[in-house]
C-alpha cells in the first residue's frame, strides 16, 4: 500500500466518521503501535463518541508536526457544521526501516488556535 492510499483511506474514514474504509488497511503492518484490528477498534470508539455528540461529518486541514516528530505530516479535523476542533492525527510513513509501518496516532499537544507557525502546531 502506498502512503497516498493509506492517507486516502484514513481521511475518507474521518471525513465520513465511518470505520468501514479502514478494512482496506493492510494486515501485518504497524500503524504506530497498533495493528489493523486495533486501529479499527480505536477509531470505532472515537467515531461513536463523535456521533453521540451529534457530529455528522468532519473536514480536515493538512499540517505538520513541529514538536514530537518534526516534519511528520499531520491532519487537523474539524466538525463540518460548527468548525469546532475535534482532533489532530499524525498520518505519514513510519520511521522503522526494518518492516513496513506507518505513523498514525493522535497528537495530544494542546491546541492553540489562530497562532499560525507557532508551537505546538
Amino acid at each position: 500500500m502506498t502512503l497516498k492510499t493509506f492517507r486516502n483511506i484514513v481521511l475518507y474514514s474521518f471525513h465520513h466518521i465511518d470505520v468501514n474504509p479502514l478494512s482496506y488497511l493492510m494486515e501485518g503492518v504497524f500503524y504506530s503501535d497498533l495493528v489493523k484490528k486495533e486501529v479499527i477498534y480505536e477509531m470505532g470508539k472515537l467515531f461513536e463518541t463523535l456521533k453521540a455528540k451529534g457530529v455528522k461529518r468532519l473536514v480536515s486541514k493538512p499540517s505538520e508536526c513541529k514538536v514530537c516528530y518534526p516534519g511528520t505530516k499531520a491532519y487537523e479535523f474539524y466538525d463540518a457544521e460548527t468548525n469546532e476542533f475535534i482532533a489532530r492525527y499524525l498520518i505519514d510513513n513510519g520511521k522503522d526501516v526494518e518492516f513496513v509501518s506507518y505513523t498514525f496516532e493522535e497528537c495530544r499537544n494542546v491546541y492553540i488556535p489562530k497562532r499560525k507557525g507557532e508551537l505546538p502546531f
